[in-house]
């Protein structure tokens, strides 16, 4: 899960985000209206979306589903942190085990 996020981040800030915005910042030392600065501000943001792959709404379900099961991995994994460091007399108050014994 670690590798994925790993993976997505650095391709969205390097392969993606970094290229395009020396694009952007070319361009923009060209520009000399309000205007221009927005649509050359508007055609970035539209090829970071395109090359993110967010853009597609089956892709961007996809990412969205993959990045929130990391999520909740991640949260799931500090409570069994949090849980471990505490006290072993604390650990179990509040936990009731209901044993069937088959009576």
């Amino acid at each position: 899960m670690l590798n994925f996020v790993q993976s997505f981040q650095y391709y969205s800030m390097y392969e993606v985000i970094e290229p395009n915005w020396h694009v952007m910042a070319d361009k923009l030392s060209t520009a000399s209206t309000i205007d221009d600065v927005l649509t050359i501000h508007s055609n970035f943001l539209d090829t970071c979306l395109k090359e993110c792959m967010l853009t597609n709404p089956s892709s961007l379900k996809t990412i969205s589903k993959l990045l929130s099961v990391c999520s909740v991995f991640g949260t799931g994994m500090k409570n069994i942190a949090r849980w471990r460091l505490l006290p072993a007399h604390t650990q179990w108050q509040g936990v009731s085990l209901k044993l069937d014994n088959g009576s």
